[in-house]
């Protein structure tokens, strides 16, 4: 079986809420918060360097288990295994990576809070997000 990243990545696929949760559930390593910056420091940029961002991500252990996790779930897996970061990477896409590690550094600088608190948090946060994605879609060269 061909294992290009076109062959297998369905990286058009992107998560919803449920699904993001129930990804983020399964994981309870923190990550870095320095790292997590880098990530998206390297993610914002025009043409990101995939292999930067692997090399980033795998210095985690949080990011990197969770990445490889999804990436040989059943909504990505399409063929062999993914047992290394950067193949990870090529599968899922950008923006589901940048989602997971994002909701990751988040639920773990909000452990040991309120679930009522957290669950506000995270309505309101949606809210927003929702809100800035339809203005950004307004806006020329915004994706």
């Amino acid at each position: 079986m061909n294992s290009s990243p076109s062959a297998t990545a369905p990286a058009n696929v992107e998560l919803n809420k449920e699904e993001l949760d129930k990804v983020l559930d399964a994981f309870d390593i923190p990550t870095c918060p320095a790292l997590v910056s880098e990530v998206m420091q390297e993610a914002r940029k025009d043409e990101p360097d995939l292999r930067r961002l692997a090399n980033i991500i795998s210095s985690d252990v949080g990011m990197s288990g969770i990445t490889l996790k999804m990436a040989n779930s059943a909504l990505f897996r399409s063929g062999n295994q993914v047992d290394n970061v950067q193949s990870a990477l090529q599968r899922l896409g950008m923006r589901n990576v940048l989602s997971v590690v994002l909701g990751v550094a988040l639920r773990s600088s909000m452990s040991g809070l309120p679930p009522e608190f957290i669950e506000k948090f995270w309505a309101r946060s949606s809210a927003l997000a929702l809100s800035a994605g339809m203005i950004a879609r307004r806006q020329y060269g915004i994706s």
